[in-house]
């Protein structure tokens, strides 16, 4: 499992983190979270080393901000960003945490949301009569 995919996953669940739903689905996601928090911890501090390598700042040190909410990089260092982001990304992981098609359908994924969780999603086998 690719880092990037592990964190991807933790932003879906992040952005519905008030919603309510099943105990069951609940606390897989309290599952998932738990047991990649030392990846998402990983991957934060190594994207806040690779930007202050390369992010511009102001006097006081701070990122300089985009209109869109971006952080503004330094021309000259904007390659050298892509290639390290790029590698974290592709990190490799031992997360081990699956859900089933029914555990995640109560979520109503957009189809860019199931292709980030496509990898995290273990298919039912088929008992040889036609059932799951």
């Amino acid at each position: 499992m690719k880092l990037e995919q592990v964190i991807t996953l933790h932003g879906i669940f992040a952005a519905r983190a008030k919603e309510v739903y099943s105990v069951q689905l609940a606390l897989k996601i309290l599952k998932f979270k738990k047991a990649t928090a030392a990846e998402a911890e990983f991957y934060a501090e190594r994207q806040r080393h690779i930007l202050s390598t390369c992010a511009k700042t102001d006097e006081g040190g701070k990122f300089i901000f985009t209109e869109s909410g971006g952080i503004l990089l330094r021309l000259e260092r904007a390659e050298e960003y892509r290639k390290q982001m790029a590698e974290l990304d592709e990190t490799e992981t031992d997360a081990q945490i699956t859900f089933t098609a029914p555990d995640l359908e109560e979520l109503k994924l957009t189809l860019e949301e199931l292709e980030a969780a496509a990898d995290f999603i273990e298919e039912e086998k088929d008992d040889g009569r036609g059932n799951t």
